[in-house]
C-alpha cells in the first residue's frame, strides 16, 4: 500500500516529467533522479523502465520518451494501489490540485468549465465547500459560474485550497 506522503511525492514527480519535456537536459536528469528514487520503493521500477534515449537535432539524446514511460509507471503502481474508494478519491484530489496550478493560463470559458467541474463533484464530498466563494446561495447549494474572470479566478483557488487541507486531513 502507497502511503499518502508517498502518493502526493508521485503525483508531484508526474508534473515534473510533463513540466521538462523538451528540455534533453533537464528530462534526462529528471528520469535518472526518478529512477533513483522510485527503485528503493518499487524494486522492480528500473528493471521495467528503459533507458536508451534516442539521437535529437542538438548533439544530446533526447530522454523525453523515456521520462514519459516513468510517468506511466508511476501511474501504474497508483492504480495497481487503487482498489479502494477512498484510494481512488485521494488519487482525483492529487490529479485535480495539478490541474489548478495552470488556472491562470484558462480562458473564461475554460475557468467557468473548470468551476462548474469542481464544484459539481467537491460538493458532495467537502462540507461547506461554497461558503466564503462568490455567487453561492447556501440554501439552495446553487454555484454561480457566470462570474467575471477574477471572480472565477478566486473562487477556483479558494476551491484548491479547500481541496488541499481536505486531502492534509486524511480526506475526512
Amino acid at each position: 500500500m502507497i502511503s499518502d506522503g508517498i502518493l502526493k511525492e508521485i503525483f508531484e514527480d508526474m508534473n515534473k516529467c510533463d513540466e521538462v519535456q523538451g528540455d534533453n537536459k533537464k528530462a534526462e536528469i529528471l528520469h535518472d533522479q526518478l529512477i533513483a528514487k522510485y527503485k528503493i520503493i518499487f524494486h522492480d521500477f528500473e528493471d521495467t523502465t528503459q533507458k536508451r534515449g534516442k539521437r535529437s537535432f542538438d548533439p544530446e539524446f533526447d530522454y523525453c520518451e523515456e521520462l514519459l514511460n516513468v510517468k506511466e509507471r508511476l501511474d501504474g503502481y497508483i492504480l495497481r494501489d487503487s482498489d479502494s474508494k477512498g484510494r481512488l478519491l485521494k488519487k482525483r484530489i492529487l490529479s485535480d490540485i495539478y490541474k489548478l496550478e495552470s488556472v491562470k493560463t484558462l480562458e473564461r470559458e475554460e475557468l467557468i468549465d473548470l468551476y462548474d467541474q469542481l464544484t459539481g463533484y467537491y460538493d458532495s464530498v467537502i462540507s461547506d465547500l461554497g461558503n466564503g466563494l462568490y455567487g453561492y446561495v447556501k440554501g439552495s447549494k446553487f454555484y454561480e459560474s457566470e462570474l467575471d474572470e477574477k471572480s472565477l479566478i478566486f473562487n477556483i483557488k479558494k476551491i484548491k485550497n479547500k481541496i488541499e487541507a481536505f486531502y492534509d486531513r486524511g480526506c475526512e
